[in-house]
């Protein structure tokens, strides 16, 4: 296993989440995909950062899924 870091943004500097709702849900659905390997996260207007523990092929199921 390895601790990766991953960034999500949007493109044109665009809020990725437009009240504090939508936030508290993909927070919801950020738990249910990463589950005990997400180590920390930050949402920040336009982007977000997660750290997760895992190996790189989870990583990849877990970048795909949130990008569903």
């Amino acid at each position: 296993m390895e601790v990766w870091h991953l960034t999500f943004s949007t493109d044109g500097r665009f809020p990725l989440f437009t009240d504090e709702e939508m936030r508290r849900r993909a927070i919801r659905k950020l738990v249910a995909i990463a589950g005990g390997e997400l180590l920390l996260y930050s949402i920040v207007d336009d982007h977000l950062h997660l750290v997760v523990l895992c190996a790189a092929v989870r990583k990849g199921r877990i970048c795909s899924a949130l990008l569903r």
